[in-house]
């Protein structure tokens, strides 16, 4: 081999090295790069004695989302239960009282007065989901703290949820459409869009004859 044979197959050694020891971008395959996420809402552990009060209430029920609600000014536990394929809310407070079980219902088997008060809470929104509510204790006012007082006896009331732009209202009424809790709204963020696809029918660009 020549000595101009050698340099060339020297230099081609060299450059391949160079190659394979390149970032992968600067190889020509563009590096991804990390997607930005949302973080994620912090999770709420029920404390000792709640978690007790519901066990013991619903002992074959399986535990889902927990969040806090504000019940009369009160700071609540909402409880997501499932208890054989039936879907239920326990409303608990934590020293174990539970102030609250609901359970989904159709807005056309509940009484009629309390369907009305729900759908005239706005005549411009849309009744989304409907609750029966099993009260068991209430919050009231002691010396301007809210403190939940058991009822001697569970009584009925009816929580709808109605949804109006980007706007979720929510409305407890009485089984004579007495409105316990009026209507309150809270913003609800817009859904991304969806991005259509191309094929037939989906919005592709047509391709020129």
């Amino acid at each position: 081999m020549s000595g101009r044979q050698w340099f060339v197959a020297g230099l081609a050694v060299l450059i391949g090295v160079a190659i394979i020891a390149m970032p992968a971008d600067a190889a020509g395959r563009k590096a991804k790069e990390p997607k930005a996420t949302t973080p994620a809402a912090p999770l709420i552990t029920l404390p000792e004695a709640a978690a007790k009060a519901v066990k013991d209430a619903f002992p074959s029920a399986t535990t889902g989302l927990v969040k806090m609600v504000n019940e009369g000014g009160m700071m609540l536990y909402s409880v997501g239960l499932w208890e054989v394929m039936n879907e239920k809310t326990a409303v608990v407070s934590a020293d174990g009282a539970i102030a609250a079980v609901k359970t989904p219902t159709a807005i056309g088997d509940i009484p009629e007065a309390a369907a009305k008060a729900i759908r005239n809470a706005d005549e411009g929104a849309i009744v989304s989901k409907v609750e029966k509510v099993e009260v068991r204790a209430e919050v009231k006012d002691d010396a301007g703290t809210p403190k939940l007082v058991r009822c001697a006896t569970p009584g009925t009331a009816y929580e709808g949820t109605l949804a109006k732009g980007y706007q979720i209202g929510r409305i407890k009424v009485a089984e004579d459409g007495k409105v316990l809790s009026p209507i309150s709204w809270e913003s609800k963020p817009p859904e991304p869009p969806v991005k259509a696809r191309g094929g037939k029918g989906g919005g592709g660009k047509k391709k020129n004859k």
